[in-house]
């Protein structure tokens, strides 16, 4: 592989076959389905702004958005690079988890500054004020009905309800761990845990 032995954070294929591979120290490898083409490697020495990859995600657009440890959110698109920021700048933290919502709203979780919503030019920031018991969030999913959850690192998972945050049904006494969240096609959510 063109990673070698560094260690893998995250792992993508996108919907035209490219593989996006995040590293711990050495950026983001791109990997496309032609054979032809030479893999294409961005970090810090080719001028992306991060090494530590945390998450990928592909909306809906065909754009990648790449979660950095300290570099916040970066945006990819055909010829384009873009880090996106809001005011706060993630208060320094590093970005867990991206969620496109279908109403065309941005969710990007954190390691410490809560979750945020980018909307019509906009930021929020949803945290502890919000009923959000755990200001690290790794997760982010949307149930077919079109409601918000989002898994933390010791307090359970939260769905939205207007601008405050409640646990989730059936959740209320569950304080663990929960880096990931996924809407199956049938409608249910399931929760990976540690």
């Amino acid at each position: 592989s063109p990673w070698a032995l560094t260690p893998l954070t995250c792992l993508m294929e996108t919907k035209n076959g490219t593989l996006l591979a995040g590293t711990s120290d050495n950026g983001l490898f791109i990997v496309f389905p032609d054979t032809n083409n030479v893999p294409l490697h961005l970090n810090r020495i080719s001028g992306f702004p991060a090494d530590w990859i945390i998450s990928l995600l592909e909306d809906r657009e065909g754009n990648f958005w790449v979660g950095t440890g300290g570099s916040g959110l970066v945006g990819l698109r055909p010829n384009n690079i873009q880090t996106v920021t809001p005011p706060d700048h993630w208060r320094g933290r590093a970005v867990l988890s991206v969620y496109p919502a279908r109403n065309g709203d941005l969710w990007v979780g954190t390691e410490g500054a809560g979750l945020y919503r980018y909307a019509d030019g906009a930021w929020e920031n949803f945290d502890y004020t919000n009923g959000i018991r755990n200001s690290y969030v790794w997760s982010i999913a949307e149930d077919t009905a079109g409601n918000l959850f989002c898994g933390t690192w010791g307090a359970g998972v939260f769905t939205r309800d207007g601008n405050r945050f409640k646990s989730a049904p059936g959740m209320e006494n569950q304080l663990m761990h929960v880096p990931a969240l996924f809407t199956a096609r049938d409608g249910s959510l399931w929760a990976g845990t540690e």
